[in-house]
């Protein structure tokens, strides 16, 4: 499982695979702060997090590649 920071405007996008469950690639933040690529099912979407500036989402990816 993966959990990583993304940015405001892959909301929509991360919202339509956790509803769809479309796989989907996006980048986003570490929770250690390395930017890098995630492939997968987004399984939620938490809002208002300010780990990492201009990354306000969380993501849990369950098989993220």
């Amino acid at each position: 499982m993966s959990q990583f920071y993304a940015q405001e405007a892959d909301e929509q996008k991360c919202q339509r695979s956790s509803i769809s469950g479309t796989t989907i690639t996006i980048n986003g933040r570490t929770t250690d702060g390395v930017i890098r690529v995630f492939t997968g099912i987004v399984q939620s979407v938490e809002k208002g997090h300010t780990a990492y500036s201009g990354y306000p989402l969380r993501i849990t990816m369950p098989n993220s590649n």
